[in-house]
């Protein structure tokens, strides 16, 4: 347990300087193995992270999209449905066929909800 409150610490800091990112594989362990999912904690990382793809949208949209597919995932082992809410109107008005090649290929169930806005999204606008 004091490895988790050390931790915590090291992550507060880091968020207050905005010095890491959610790739980095030691981040990944910690929200899903450290955090237990579900705490106050942990949804200000996720929502830390959504902002921060929200800002790089503007300079790198495919990679920023990318991303929020990524957390989506992540965020479907929440209850942090107001995230989750987010992306998905992300990919509906932004989403194309690059992104939803890439939903697709991840063959992830929890992504049926982002296909389906980006499909919706793409017969609306060829029809």
């Amino acid at each position: 347990m004091k490895n988790h409150i050390v931790l915590q610490k090291i992550i507060k800091e880091k968020l207050k300087k905005d010095i890491f990112d959610i790739e980095e594989p030691k981040i990944f362990k910690t929200l899903e193995f450290k955090l237990y999912g579900n705490n106050f904690f942990s949804y200000k990382i996720y929502s830390h992270f959504l902002k921060k793809y929200e800002n790089t949208f503007y300079v790198d949209s495919h990679k920023a999209l990318k991303k929020m597919v990524n957390l989506y995932i992540k965020l479907n082992h929440t209850c942090f449905h107001d995230l989750s809410d987010a992306i998905e109107l992300w990919m509906y008005h932004y989403g194309n066929n690059m992104i939803l090649d890439y939903i697709q290929n991840k063959r992830d169930n929890g992504l049926k909800t982002l296909e389906g806005a980006i499909k919706n999204k793409l017969q609306k606008n060829n029809g």
